[in-house]
């Protein structure tokens, strides 16, 4: 399973993450009390200031969410850069990286993501200017969030799509929610839910899982763990988004965004296709770039075997009932 484009070591992180969520339960334990360790020690910047103008797409992998980056990026005035797969690292800097001075931070930080195979864009430059400016910021203003939101928006003007809002869309970021949280907090977040049996059929096509009850415990672990977030958010920064309904009537789903959310319209239509980067290069988003078409809806049960339907059954039944899906 290659989902990130990358190395062994992101997938083998996940296969971790997927086989033992109880460990994964005691490492977040770990941070929380680590954060609250260093709680007594004088922050390092100012308060934060609310990322009203920074959202996060997130979800189980195969569940539209490369679609609606693109749709978003094509209508509303927002730029998100490819799958960065190393902003929960990034949020961890604000605890590993307290005593490193700013100007040696931003270099870490912007270096971090575009030395990410994946995260390679055509058009984008030497962001050695970014980081200058960035060194100098004055102390309110020190921010890993703040960096952050500001590189993503940076990256924008340079590959020809300036916008007043920048977003991160990473499907592995569900199993994170909180550490993105809390480096921006204020942030808003779009989930997209899919039919289970859809996405099993999608990643086993894909050729990004060979093991059906993998990609099922994906999709349920994603849901799970943004059940658990959504709980702990108001109702004015999240929205949930159906792939059915995106598939169906993309434009009355962007519209909905831009009106929670407040994101303009931009004048005209965008072309977005050759800056988005990791879509021409990855297989697995071959179908971002044609019509939208509802047309894979729904084969998951036409196409996974019913012996394979009836592995997975005991798992994804439960989720598959709780989001008003047909079950197994």
């Amino acid at each position: 399973m290659r989902e990130d484009g990358v190395g062994v070591t992101r997938n083998r992180d996940l296969a971790l993450l997927l086989a033992y969520p109880a460990l994964h339960h005691g490492v977040r334990k770990a941070a929380h009390w680590s954060r609250s360790l260093f709680s007594g020690f004088p922050p390092r910047n100012k308060p934060k200031p609310p990322y009203v103008s920074f959202l996060f797409i997130v979800g189980c992998g195969r569940s539209g969410n490369t679609l609606l980056r693109r749709l978003m990026m094509e209508d509303l005035d927002i730029f998100i850069p490819p799958e960065s797969y190393v902003l929960p690292t990034i949020a961890s800097y604000r605890i590993t990286a307290r005593s490193q001075e700013w100007p040696d931070l931003v270099n870490r930080v912007v270096h971090t993501l575009i030395d990410r195979p994946g995260f390679k864009i055509p058009g984008l430059g030497d962001p050695h200017s970014f980081c200058r400016e960035a060194g100098s910021w004055p102390a309110e203003e020190r921010d890993i969030g703040i960096l952050v939101q500001r590189f993503y928006g940076w990256i924008g003007r340079e590959v020809g799509l300036p916008s007043s809002w920048a977003g991160d869309k990473t499907p592995g970021n569900t199993f994170y929610l909180s550490d993105l949280d809390s480096m921006m907090p204020g942030a808003t977040f779009i989930y997209l839910v899919r039919d289970g049996l859809d996405v099993i059929a999608s990643y086993l096509n894909s050729g990004l899982y060979d093991d059906p009850m993998q990609a099922a415990k994906r999709w349920k672990l994603s849901h799970v763990h943004w059940k658990h977030f959504k709980g702990k958010l108001p109702e004015n920064r999240y929205l949930e988004i159906r792939y059915e309904d995106l598939v169906k009537d993309s434009d009355s789903c962007i519209a909905k965004i831009a009106k929670k959310f407040g994101i303009p319209f931009r004048d005209q239509k965008a072309e977005v296709i050759d800056i988005m980067g990791d879509v021409g290069n990855l297989a697995h988003h071959a179908n971002v770039v044609g019509r939208v078409s509802p047309t894979s809806v729904g084969k998951g049960r036409k196409q996974v075997p019913m012996e394979v339907l009836n592995s997975v059954r005991k798992l994804v039944n439960p989720a598959l009932r709780e989001l008003g899906y047909q079950t197994v």
